[in-house]
């Protein structure tokens, strides 16, 4: 219930400010994130880890499909007959972390693929990443936490650092875009 309230209140506040919603798709968090994007009228892409004619999780065909109805993008890298396997899964989360200005993770188990993803970002993409603090003792919560505790990420107490972060990141590409195309 905390992560899906607060995955709801960060997709919300990121759609009222026309940013995109990214992420895997996945059950739980991922999944909420969509359905808030879309119910506040909001920019959402999701990156499978599986071809585009066998959707995973299979629950979220009508998600998906309600994502392109409203403007939004279902993509993946791989042949539309893939299955889904786990050597996809870090694949794709490198292009969500490649899409992504800024990242969050609002909850994430000591070994999960948020955490990935977030280390791909911030390693390979120089890309910001926050992290909801979760509660002490909850195993959906430690990734976060030790992340928190290992300064590699920062503590996102509400959306408007990672507003600010992605708007200011935009801004930045848009100057290098700028110069390259002046030279």
């Amino acid at each position: 219930k905390y992560g899906v309230d607060q995955a709801t209140l960060f997709a919300d506040e990121i759609s009222r400010a026309d940013l995109a919603v990214v992420s895997g798709g996945a059950r739980g968090i991922d999944r909420t994130a969509h359905q808030s994007a879309l119910r506040s009228g909001g920019h959402t892409v999701v990156v499978l880890g599986s071809g585009l004619s066998i959707i995973y999780p299979p629950e979220h065909a009508p998600l998906f499909d309600a994502v392109v109805q409203e403007g939004g993008v279902v993509l993946s890298e791989f042949p539309c007959t893939r299955p889904p396997r786990p050597a996809n899964f870090p694949r794709r989360n490198r292009i969500v972390s490649g899409l992504s200005s800024t990242l969050l993770v609002v909850e994430a188990a000591r070994r999960s693929g948020a955490l990935i993803t977030a280390r791909i970002a911030v390693e390979e993409h120089g890309r910001q990443a926050y992290a909801v603090p979760g509660r002490l003792g909850d195993p959906s919560s430690a990734g976060c936490l030790q992340a928190l505790h290992d300064g590699w990420m920062e503590m996102a107490l509400n959306p408007e650092p990672l507003i600010e972060e992605a708007i200011s990141s935009w801004s930045r590409l848009s100057r290098i875009q700028r110069y390259v195309n002046d030279q």
